[in-house]
């Protein structure tokens, strides 16, 4: 019965996750290029801002001024009532 409910736990949190991951998805094509990569760089690919810097030919501060603003852009787009 335990192995039952772990399995059907894990199932429903894969259907969240795949869910969570295109509405992401979603929102993110809707955006310009440089927006996108700036995310993925830092959110994916955890880099820090002064790699991202390296990366996208400007300061460390202006990497994080464009994540920061990408970011905002996003969150305006994406529910609040995503899933864990």
């Amino acid at each position: 019965m335990l192995e039952l409910s772990l399995l059907i736990i894990g199932r429903t949190r894969s259907a969240v996750r795949r869910r969570n991951d295109l509405i992401l998805e979603n929102a993110l094509l809707g955006h310009q290029r440089d927006m996108r990569l700036t995310l993925v760089l830092r959110y994916y690919l955890d880099l820090p801002f002064d790699e991202i810097g390296r990366v996208l030919k400007c300061s460390s501060q202006a990497a994080k001024s464009r994540t920061d603003r990408a970011l905002a852009k996003l969150r305006v787009e994406i529910p609040e009532e995503l899933g864990p």
